[in-house]
């Protein structure tokens, strides 16, 4: 007998995605360099229409590589859903399916109960972190959830426009995905509470992971284009800027400030209160002084380097949940779903870094 393991399948989502993102990008450079060249070059020898073929061709692949990555998700899912109707509770517990809830790993074989689910928001072997491509890419009943809990916020919305809206999500989420992950470190051991807070489930009972994709999209929901309105004394208040986003689909994306006070906005509302400093200096000297929370960077013009010395160039701003420190000094982070490590005294680079820490009371 075979198995497959879909979550770990389901997270290769994320290399589909990567190669979506940097052909996309590929594809703008080379509009640049066309749209660079003096006139009289481009329209000698047929290279303006050369350099739009390319442009073309670069886009239709990275729309085919998001369709793969869409794929590979819609058939991890019908895989997981296909053995639980026929193994029921027998692919929780046996020994074949899953390592970690076998009498090996602690679980109780005999009983046929399984071991509770992990609920690391940091996991080498399924998810590290969430990534803002999860909302966009669910299908079956996480995505009929995620529709829902938008239209919790914008009640009006048609299919398409939630459609749409998490693309925006996509396109605009590192912010908000590497505050979610900070939540769900504050949590981990904690989930009753987590769900009494935040009112759905810490861990998805279809995969096992933490429900990433839930609290991003209610997250983005709650608190996207909110902004404090600075008014004189005690009129402060909350506004919502509907003009913030380029369109649709493609969002502005948030700063340090604006970070700051929609993670404030949203665990308010939930009885939670974090402190957060947007000045704190990291070093791998005392990045250990901050484990009590969770440290959120902001960097241009870096390098990622993942756990096979692959490596991607990021150039405009990015946020991430930063996890550790290497002995040689490199930051460990988290970002679309995945672990890399990053140099911070590279050449060229800039950051900067928050601080959150939570407070948060009940059982």
């Amino acid at each position: 007998m075979f198995y497959i393991n879909p979550t770990s399948c389901k997270s290769n989502v994320s290399t589909f995605e990567n190669a979506q993102a940097e052909l996309k990008n590929l594809s703008a450079q080379i509009e640049q360099v066309r749209n660079d060249l003096p006139m009289e070059t481009r329209s000698s020898g047929s290279i303006d229409a050369a350099l739009q073929s390319c442009i073309d061709n670069v886009l239709v692949c990275s729309v085919a590589m998001g369709k793969l990555g869409t794929a590979l998700g819609v058939i991890c899912d019908t895989y997981s859903k296909t053995e639980e109707g026929i193994l029921g509770k027998m692919a929780k517990s046996s020994d074949y399916t899953n390592g970690e809830n076998s009498s090996a790993a602690g679980g109780d074989s005999g009983s046929g109960e399984s071991s509770p689910a992990p609920n690391t928001p940091f996991d080498d072997n399924g998810w590290y972190g969430g990534k803002q491509a999860g909302p966009k890419s669910a299908t079956g009943d996480e995505r009929d959830a995620l529709y829902d809990i938008v239209r919790k916020y914008y009640p009006e919305m048609t299919d398409d426009e939630i459609k749409d809206y998490l693309k925006k999500l996509n396109d605009e989420g590192c912010g908000y995905v590497a505050i979610a992950n900070s939540i769900f470190k504050e949590f981990e051991g904690k989930e009753e509470l987590f769900e009494k807070k935040f009112g759905f489930p810490m861990v998805n009972p279809d995969t096992g992971e933490l429900n990433y994709n839930m609290l991003v999209t209610d997250l983005y929901a709650a608190t996207d284009n909110h902004n404090l309105h600075d008014g004189f004394w005690i009129f402060d208040s909350d506004e919502v800027n509907p003009s913030e986003d380029a369109s649709a689909t493609d969002g502005w994306g948030t700063t340090e400030g604006s970070r700051k006070y929609r993670a404030e906005l949203y665990l308010k509302d939930k009885g939670i209160k974090c402190n957060i400093d947007n000045s704190i200096e990291i070093t791998p000297e005392n990045f250990h002084d901050y484990d009590d929370g969770s440290v959120i960077m902001r960097a241009d013009h870096f390098t990622l380097i993942d756990e096979k010395g692959n490596t991607k160039y990021v150039e405009g701003g990015h946020a991430m949940t930063v996890t550790g420190v290497t002995e040689d000094g490199m930051l460990i982070v988290s970002s679309w779903g995945r672990k890399y490590y990053l140099d911070p005294t590279a050449e060229g680079c800039s950051y900067s870094y928050a601080y959150y820490d939570y407070t948060v009371k009940g059982k």
